[in-house]
């Protein structure tokens, strides 16, 4: 197999020699195709890029909005808590639930649970790190990808006042 450089006509083509027939590609067609290629890899970077921006934007949008419920709810149930009222936080957390579509669940100090707008979930809940941080006072909020329901936001709020 053979190949030729050959400047016909102005115009420069490369000859292949296969199987003693000769096919003419045109350079710029190659050129061409790289450019093409290239740009398309460009673009798919790009929108990827502008994918993973949107959805950043869209999760802390979400952060931002559940935070400010979580604090209404918590300066709401503080009262509650510090006077052991379980049976009003309970109706309290499953209304709210209701209203902004997502699960509430109020904790005690240990990390047990005080009232779940899900039902009696009775398992241990310190040793996630954002109930950590709100019993130590702070708020706090993660991403995470769970393989039942995919990604799912945990966001904690510290109840100042009560118990």
């Amino acid at each position: 197999m053979g190949s030729w450089l050959l400047l016909w006509g102005g115009r420069l083509k490369l000859l292949l020699e296969l199987g003693g027939e000769q096919v003419r590609f045109r350079l710029g067609w190659k050129l061409g195709l790289t450019y093409l290629l290239v740009v398309v890899i460009a673009m798919l970077a790009f929108g990827y890029l502008v994918l993973q921006y949107f959805e950043q934007s869209f999760i802390q949008e979400r952060k931002n909005a559940l935070f400010s419920h979580a604090n209404i709810i918590a300066n709401q149930a503080a009262p509650l808590v510090s006077e052991g009222q379980e049976g009003q936080l309970a109706f309290l957390v499953r209304d709210y639930a209701e209203r902004i579509g997502h699960r509430l669940m109020v904790l005690y100090p240990e990390g047990r649970t005080a009232a779940d707008s899900a039902g009696g979930m009775e398992e241990e809940l310190a040793s996630i790190s954002e109930v950590r941080q709100a019993l130590a006072g702070k708020s706090s909020a993660s991403v995470y990808h769970l393989a039942e329901f995919g990604q799912v936001l945990y966001l904690a709020v510290p109840i100042t006042s009560g118990k």
